[in-house]
């Protein structure tokens, strides 16, 4: 059992002993939980780390009352009357359904594949902590949905791979280092880039939005770059000069500077 979103309790753990269930604590072992405690019905539902790694892996997404009942009778019951169903404000804040998403979880597991199989996915630079989780949690994540992890898209690090199934994640919006950061590596055509927005959304729905639909055939990020590429040196150059004109002056005093004038001559 993992519980996400919702502060753990002494009173929690003892009713997870009493069904001879484990706590999964640490996002490390996420992947093992069965069962999901996501919501008490006092706080909504949250998009976490923990909770994106698990809807990878299991359609058990419950209100704390399924605790609570099973603890009664020490031992874990039925899911289906405790799944969490009715969270209108998490569903409306993060623009899903819940009843949605885990029909796509059943039929993921049907196909005996996961979300992002035969996908190969690149973090840009600059996303950890860029309204994301640390970039450990984003490669749990990444992983837990099936995801290849690439350390570089630079062209000898790709060359063996299908550029139709390459996915590059930027920030939301991306950062003018972002752009510079894939124009320098020379990225070739793939897939395309994509925010992290994008990829939570993914996440949260159990669906891959947009790529496979016509309008989102192969594009080159090398273009996408291209055509913001001098925006965003202009925007870093222009950075650079402000702090240079903000630096203190480092002019010498007048005396030091006659003296250090007749030496030279």
């Amino acid at each position: 059992v993992i519980i996400t979103g919702v502060q753990v309790t002494l009173r929690h753990k003892k009713m997870i002993d009493s069904i001879g269930a484990t706590l999964v604590e640490s996002i490390d072992d996420a992947t093992s939980a069965t069962h999901v405690i996501a919501g008490d019905g006092k706080t909504p539902l949250r998009r976490t780390p923990k909770l994106m790694i698990c809807l990878c892996h299991t359609s058990n997404i419950l209100h704390m009352d399924w605790l609570t009942q099973s603890s009664k009778v020490c031992k874990p019951l039925g899911c289906d009357d405790y799944l969490l169903l009715d969270d209108k404000c998490a569903e409306t804040t993060y623009n899903f359904s819940m009843q949605k998403t885990l029909k796509n979880i059943d039929a993921i597991r049907k196909s005996g594949r996961s979300l992002f199989f035969g996908w190969s996915i690149y973090i840009c630079k600059g996303v950890a902590g860029n309204k994301a989780p640390p970039l450990h949690e984003l490669h749990l994540i990444v992983r837990a949905a099936g995801g290849n992890l690439l350390s570089s898209i630079s062209a000898s690090a790709t060359k063996r791979l299908d550029p139709n199934k390459i996915i590059i994640i930027t920030s939301d919006p991306p950062t003018p280092a972002q752009k510079i950061e894939l124009d320098s590596q020379k990225v070739s055509l793939c897939r395309g880039q994509r925010t992290t927005s994008w990829l939570f959304h993914c996440l949260i729905t159990q669906h891959i939005d947009g790529l496979d639909n016509e309008e989102n055939s192969v594009i080159g990020v090398t273009e996408f770059l291209h055509s913001d590429l001098e925006n965003a040196k202009t925007s870093i150059a222009s950075s650079n000069e402000r702090k240079k004109r903000k630096a203190p002056s480092r002019s010498l005093p007048p005396e030091q500077a006659r003296r250090r004038a007749r030496r030279k001559t």
